[in-house]
């Protein structure tokens, strides 16, 4: 885990560390719970999309063609209605 540091104003951080306190957890904990709620999807559609295109451009030929995503996506929604 690495060190980050934000910005806070004073209200939000006096109710962040009530909670915890009320809670038994650190400021840190509850900020790091509530980033992984809002963002943790993106973020991890981010990773994906990064190993994806280092995949890609290690070896352009497993490129998959647009119209057959296209196609697979038509096919996958009306097997769903």
């Amino acid at each position: 885990m690495k060190r980050a540091v934000a910005y806070l104003p004073q209200d939000i951080l006096e109710g962040l560390r009530k909670m915890a306190a009320g809670k038994n957890r650190s400021v840190a904990s509850l900020i790091r719970e509530a980033v992984d709620r809002v963002y943790g999807e993106d973020i991890e559609d981010v990773r994906i999309g990064e190993a994806r295109l280092a995949r890609y451009l290690a070896d352009p030929k497993t490129a998959v063609p647009l119209e057959n995503i296209i196609a697979e996506e038509e096919r996958l929604n009306a097997k769903a209605v």
